[in-house]
């Protein structure tokens, strides 16, 4: 995660894959340094979201490690802050992902590295090659 760069880090993972992996949570805690200019995006329907949300809510170790947090009360966005964004989105609706993406971050200005390959595994052939094609066509998108 570390570079030279001015650009801003997006790993943006479908909740599927981190719904019990705590990848952001030890990177922030392990790598503080390296996660700098790191910006965590998980992306999963809103129900889940916001169950998720409701832990770091109520985790005070959590809500600790955060810069900026709140707590949106209308949106797709349903947690900000620096490090980390919570996104209540069905994956095939890719308006809607783009439209909280591009009012959260900075995508022009950002490297951005999507691990979707669980929610991908239950989309429809269609859904998935469109959602893979959006994730192409980020700006400097890995």
């Amino acid at each position: 995660m570390s570079t030279r760069s001015q650009y801003r880090y997006l790993p943006i993972s479908d909740g599927l894959e981190i719904s019990s992996d705590p990848n952001p949570w030890q990177c922030l805690s392990r790598y503080p340094k390296a996660c700098k200019n790191v910006t965590f995006v998980d992306v999963d329907y809103r129900a889940l979201m916001e169950k998720k949300r409701d832990v770091v809510r109520r985790t005070v170790e959590l809500n600790e490690m955060l810069v900026n947090l709140s707590f949106p009360e209308s949106g797709n966005l349903l947690l900000q802050s620096d490090q980390y964004l919570q996104v209540g989105c069905d994956l095939r609706e890719l308006s809607d992902l783009s439209a909280v993406l591009t009012t959260a971050i900075d995508i022009e200005e950002s490297l951005i590295l999507c691990t979707a390959e669980v929610s991908i595994t239950y989309m429809n052939v269609e859904a998935a090659d469109a959602l893979l094609k959006w994730a192409s066509n980020l700006p400097d998108g890995m």
